[in-house]
């Protein structure tokens, strides 16, 4: 038996893990922001642009915007945003 509380998709299950849907511009986001990616890992947004897992250890390279896999769906602000 499944315990686990079901949401709609996207929109209950991300805002109550924090996360929102796209609501402006990538270069608008604060730095701190992660644009999550839909195969796992997530682009940092840095003062210098967005990262790729700049979170982790062994980041990649900064780009003036998220890759393609990061759709839009789950955008998560930094706490002090």
């Amino acid at each position: 038996m499944n315990n686990e509380r079901q949401y709609d998709y996207p929109s209950q299950r991300q805002h109550a893990l924090g996360l929102q849907k796209r609501d402006r511009e990538w270069r608008d986001y604060p730095v701190g922001t992660k644009a999550h990616a839909y195969n796992g890992g997530a682009w940092l947004r840095t003062e210098r642009g967005w990262q790729w897992n700049g979170y982790t250890r062994s980041p990649g390279g900064t780009f003036p915007t998220p890759g393609g896999d990061a759709i839009g769906y789950c955008v998560e602000l930094p706490h002090n945003a």
